[in-house]
Order: structure tokens, then sequence, then C-alpha cells
């Protein structure tokens, strides 16, 4: 078993062409997030699959909108 360390050392078990879940509402994993958006370009056709998320998410970035798909089920402020 892999143990990680940071954010950054998580995110790296994703690859392209992945699909991501990340739970919302309190439990929205901001940190994890941000690392993982810092990967795009590095990583492509990235669809992340959310509830409704809380707190700011810096998605608004060319190459975060040209490689992750974000895929709301509910809309919340940051999407």
């Amino acid at each position: 078993m892999r143990v990680c360390q940071t954010a950054a050392e998580a995110v790296q078990l994703v690859s392209s062409r992945q699909r991501v879940f990340v739970h919302g509402s309190a439990a929205t994993p901001s940190s994890l997030l941000a690392a993982l958006l810092d990967r795009a370009g590095e990583i492509t056709h990235v669809e992340i699959v959310a509830i409704s998320t809380l707190g700011h998410i810096d998605w608004n970035r060319p190459k975060v909108k040209e490689n992750i798909f974000w895929n709301s089920l509910f809309v919340s402020a940051n999407v």
C-alpha cells in the first residue's frame, strides 16, 4: 500500500482519461482539488464528478478548462 504524505502526492495516482468522484458539501477536499487542477495539461481528459462543492476552487483557468471536465450534479457558488 502506498501512503501519501501530501495532496500533491495523492493526486499523482490520477491518470489521464480517468473519472474522479469528489465528496462535496462541508467535506469538499479543497487541497486535493487544488493539487489535481495544478496537474491540468500533465493529465488530460479527466472528469471530476461532484455533488455540491463548497469553498474556493480555481477551475476557471485555460489549462484546466481544456483538460478537466467538471461534472457537477448540483450547482454551487464555485461552479
